[in-house]
């Protein structure tokens, strides 16, 4: 089972795919998860969303900014630490969740090349 690996495919699969299709993926998703009926797809989706949005896998430097940003930026990474305390999942399944949300950052980013296999 692939677990995460290939969300990040799915949500950003090529340079010319349509940011309003990845888009209506999540709120999908997002819209299953939260009432009652998802997939496997879809909470796998919503976690690495949730990672990758809230910065859980990211550290911000003390000297990159401001007192607030510092704060700002721990508390979300608080809030899915929240949720994460919760779940149940394997070691691979972390491992998954963590690559698929620091390979989604790097795609929405740019950091990431946009055409290569994963």
């Amino acid at each position: 089972m692939p677990y995460f690996r290939s969300l990040v495919r799915l949500l950003y699969p090529t340079r010319q795919a349509s940011p309003q299709a990845a888009e209506a993926t999540l709120a999908t998703a997002y819209q299953r998860v939260f009432t009652g009926s998802p997939s496997q797809a879809d909470q796998e989706i919503v976690l690495v969303d949730l990672a990758n949005f809230s910065g859980f896998y990211r550290v911000t430097p003390p000297e990159s900014g401001e007192r607030d940003t510092l704060v700002f930026n721990e508390g979300m990474r608080c809030l899915f630490g929240r949720i994460f305390q919760y779940l149940r999942m394997s070691p691979q399944e972390v491992m998954s969740l963590e690559t698929a949300a620091r390979q989604t950052a790097a795609q929405v980013t740019g950091l990431a090349p946009q055409d290569e296999e994963r």
